[in-house]
């Protein structure tokens, strides 16, 4: 959605934007397996796991606490804002940006 941010309202395309900073903290150690804007593989896949409590895992990155919980309900909650008229054009067909 970033990367075709014309095709979304400034409100959506700002939120978009938003929600991947934050879910990059956590992309970065887990799916990919790097730190974030550093070379070299983390510690292991739980290194940042510090608690499991409220039926979400909590971790800790780069200072920041993380629970997964919350974070999931923010994706669920900005998904649920998007109005058909936030949506003002299609994507490009196979371009990217």
């Amino acid at each position: 959605m970033t990367q075709h941010k014309q095709c979304f309202s400034s409100k959506i395309a700002s939120e978009a934007a938003a929600l991947k900073e934050q879910l990059a903290k956590v992309r970065m150690p887990f799916a990919k397996q790097e730190k974030s804007a550093r070379r070299g593989p983390v510690d292991g896949p739980y290194n940042s796991l510090v608690s499991v409590g409220d039926k979400s895992l909590i971790f800790e990155i780069e200072g920041a606490t993380i629970g997964s919980r919350e974070l999931m309900n923010e994706v669920e909650a900005f998904f649920a804002c998007i109005q058909p008229a936030d949506v003002l054009a299609k994507f490009p067909e196979g371009q990217r940006p």
